[in-house]
């Protein structure tokens, strides 16, 4: 198996995605096709979807200290 490219995603590149932002959703587009295809491999900070999916405020329900 040939040895791909990792890239660490931030969490406005995986929403630039999710919700098409411009301009720079295109980019984000094509970073996730890459990976959909095996070109690539991402990662993302553990805690970044619950971020996504509930912003700073999941944070205060769970006691945890936003970062």
């Amino acid at each position: 198996m040939a040895s791909r490219d990792k890239i660490f995603l931030d969490t406005d590149v995986a929403l630039d995605h999710l919700a098409d932002r411009q301009p720079f959703a295109e980019y984000a587009h094509r970073i996730f096709a890459l990976a959909e295809t095996g070109e690539l491999t991402k990662t993302r900070h553990p805690q970044a979807m619950m971020r996504i999916a509930g912003g700073d405020e999941l944070y205060l329900a769970a006691g945890i200290e936003s970062a």
